[in-house]
């Protein structure tokens, strides 16, 4: 069977994600899609704003073949790590192709810029952290080594492109890379704030929803987005936002001993005397991230530390990646994870209880702290949802 891999986190699944996935049927008509989404927490240290079952519902009853979670340590990471997960799950569990949205829809200029950068990586790396001790945050330090030593076009630092870019590079340093396919982006950008006539930003469909406006996106997503949208707070359950969570992180920060900080993924030496500070004055957390927030850290790599933080995720966490975790799937989807696959060196499980791992187990308590918090799930009887929730199928 021939699958197609889409790295995502359907946040909500909108119009601009049932473009690619039309796209990718007409362009490449492949036997599968599969799709490696983010569980309950996403790249910008945010909660995801439905549960990782219902967003893998709303994928799979628009395309989608199989949904796979990629692990908590890389969907809460940096773009590169973020990518780097979404691709080896890919790899290890046999997909042929990757696919992902870029400005200009041109799978070779990915692919040489990838090439041009992983040739002078080191170099990049050192000229990165250079930018990185003059005080400039991450992103723009790498922006401006990027530029010393690559020749490129694809403006890498449009969102949809860095992402892409950053697929393509982990892609092109695999023992067995995918072939490459890009769907260029319709209308929206992948921060726009504003609502178009049928394609919309996440970001923008979550501030609809955060102001109560969700009678203007029936426009902007899927049918069975729009009913589940208008439905999930209705069903005693709140959409994932920070808010909810920062009772329970104001807690945790005022009884924490400084001197164990480092022990965190992420944490940098010395913003813990500002989260101290913060945590004791504030009540809200747009207060609590408007003082700590830095020229040196962005505000994304604020949430990151934080949400790791809430986990106790390691400071040093496995990169191995030996599963992979079926949330759902097709009949279609069903017949794929059965072939015989050469290329396949992972176990697919559908529950936590079919494999020990380390990252498996911060999966878990993830999820548990996401649905006690947002109180999603709730007719599940098991605090340890992962154990007790089996895959969906349709």
């Amino acid at each position: 069977m021939q699958t197609v891999g889409i790295i995502a986190e359907y946040n909500p699944f909108h119009n601009g994600h049932y473009h690619q996935i039309q796209e990718i049927k007409r362009s490449l008509q492949p036997d599968a899609i599969v799709a490696v989404m983010s569980g309950s927490f996403l790249q910008r240290g945010e909660p995801a704003l439905l549960d990782k079952w219902t967003r893998t519902k709303l994928a799979l009853a628009s395309g989608v073949d199989v949904v796979i979670e990629l692990p908590f340590r890389f969907a809460v990471s940096a773009a590169h790590e973020f990518a780097y997960g979404g691709v080896q799950t890919l790899i290890h569990a046999g997909v042929d192709t990757i696919s992902f949205g870029s400005e200009n829809g041109d799978a070779t200029s990915f692919e040489r810029t990838a090439e041009q950068y992983v040739h002078h990586e080191t170099l990049i790396q050192a000229a990165t952290r250079e930018q990185l001790q003059g005080g400039s945050s991450y992103p723009k330090a790498f922006n401006i080594a990027f530029a010393q030593y690559v020749t490129s076009d694809l403006a890498i630092e449009q969102p949809n492109n860095s992402l892409g870019f950053h697929y393509a590079v982990q892609n092109a340093k695999s023992k067995r890379p995918m072939r490459v396919h890009t769907v260029a982006r319709k209308q929206a950008h992948y921060h726009d704030p504003a609502l178009y006539d049928s394609i919309a930003s996440a970001t923008a469909i979550r501030r609809a929803l955060f102001s109560n406006d969700i009678h203007n996106l029936h426009n902007v997503v899927p049918h069975a987005t729009f009913e589940t949208l208008a439905d999930y707070e209705a069903d005693r359950s709140s959409f994932g936002r920070w808010e909810l969570f920062y009772p329970m992180l104001r807690f945790l920060l005022l009884r924490q001993q400084s001197t164990s900080f480092d022990r965190t993924f992420l944490m940098r030496e010395g913003i813990e005397n500002r989260f101290l500070q913060a945590a004791n004055s504030y009540d809200t957390f747009e207060q609590f991230m408007r003082y700590v927030k830095t020229k040196r850290f962005t505000w994304t790599a604020i949430q990151r530390m934080l949400v790791h933080f809430l986990i106790h995720t390691p400071s040093d966490p496995s990169n191995a990646i030996h599963y992979a975790r079926v949330l759902g799937f097709t009949e279609q989807g069903r017949a794929w994870i059965k072939e015989k696959n050469e290329h396949r060196s992972i176990p697919l499980i559908t529950n936590p209880k079919q494999f020990d791992d380390p990252l498996l187990t911060l999966d878990c308590k993830a999820t548990t702290l996401y649905t006690q918090v947002t109180n999603s799930l709730s007719h599940c009887r098991s605090i340890q949802v992962d154990y007790a929730m089996p895959p969906v199928r349709l």
